[in-house]
This record gives structure tokens, sequence and C-alpha cells, in this order.
């Protein structure tokens, strides 16, 4: 889903507004949970089970005969389902604030981004406005954390996500059992994303100007 401009790509459900979590669920088509499903080896007629192994799948695919596996994870990988992602912006962002401006997921359902846009535009020069958005990105399929950071960039796609979790300062939050604790640290969060963004407008603006 996205609010406001048209990402190049021109895919999403449009919003005349920026969305509340429940109207960002449902529009960028998140409402679904993941589930792990222990992995088995077929060995002639029968099946041995993988030790310490689970496929990553979809629980809206979970009853197919061959759900799509996101990914293939340990006995301590600990999900974070879209609909926790969502609710951890809510002490951040104030609950049912209408500030989220695009979310998504890539592929099947591997990797998934939240982006809400945090009060407060500063001006660089002249004309030149720059948001302050609070991005979070979640993956499925165990290849990476959860990673939580500020960014100017409106996330709308793979190439911009990449280009958002490469610059500045952010929180890697592992999947293990420890996510829930460490997920709640959502004020020290916010504490450091808004420390980093008085840096850069202050950098900004004391910076002189190209000849």
């Amino acid at each position: 889903m996205y609010a406001g401009e048209v990402p190049w790509h021109g895919l999403g459900t449009p919003l005349k507004n920026p969305a509340t979590a429940a109207e960002a669920i449902r529009a960028a088509s998140l409402n679904w949970e993941v589930v792990k499903v222990q992995l088995h080896l077929k060995q002639g007629t029968r099946y041995k089970i993988v030790a310490n192994r689970f496929a990553m799948v979809r629980a809206d695919q979970s009853g197919q005969k061959a759900p799509h596996v996101l990914g293939i994870v340990g006995k301590d990988y600990t999900p974070l389902q879209n609909r926790q992602a969502f609710d951890w912006f809510d002490p951040i962002v104030g609950r049912d604030a209408a500030v989220y401006h695009t979310a998504g997921a890539l592929g099947d359902g591997e990797h998934v981004w939240i982006l809400a846009k945090l009060p407060g535009d500063f001006r660089v020069v002249g004309d030149d406005i720059t948001h302050k958005f609070l991005l979070l990105s979640n993956s499925h399929d165990g290849s990476g954390s959860v990673h939580v950071k500020f960014t100017p960039i409106r996330v709308v796609c793979q190439n911009t996500l990449t280009m958002a979790l490469s610059q500045g300062k952010g929180i890697r939050i592992k999947h293990t059992s420890s996510l829930p604790e460490r997920m709640v640290l959502a004020e020290q969060t916010l504490g450091i994303i808004r420390e980093r963004f008085n840096e850069i407008e202050t950098s900004f603006k004391t910076s002189r100007p190209l000849p």
C-alpha cells in the first residue's frame, strides 16, 4: 500500500491519506501469519524427522498440499508476525495514528517492510524539505534480523529498501527467544532516531553551500 505519490512501479493499493495500522495491514495484504513446520526427509515410503530444521510457511497456505516455503530455520528461530510489527509502532507514533505511508512484502512474503512518517519535517536549503520516516524491515525466511531505523528515504521497493537499510544508524534484533523483549524497547529506539535526525538537521543547516 502507499499514500501520496504513486511509486515508480505503479504497484500497490493507493490510499488518499496515510493509514492507521489496521488500515495499512489490510491495504498491503499483510494480514497473515507465518508458522514453523517440522521438516521431514522421505526415505522410500517413510518419513524421518530432520532434527532442528523447520520450514517457514504462511499460515494461510499451511493447509495446502505444497505450500510455498519462505525459508528454513532452526528450533530457536522466533518469528515476528506482521501484526506484531505494526503493534510495535503504536507506542511511538500513537495508537490509531494515521501515519503509515508505505508497507508491503517482497516475493511471496519472505521480506516485509513498514514505513511510518514521523512529525516534524526539516528544511535543508530553501524549499528542500526532508521527511522523517521510521522503517521496520523484517524477514520471514531466516535470512536476516529485524531492522528498525530512521530514514529520509520513502521505501516502495527492493531497491529503496536496500538503500534505506544501508545508510545511517539503526537497531538490529535477531529472531531468537529474546525478540519480544527486545522489541519492547520502543521508547529507547525513538530517542535514538530523534537524536540522529536532529544531528542531521543541524549538520545540513550549518554546512557551507557549495561554490
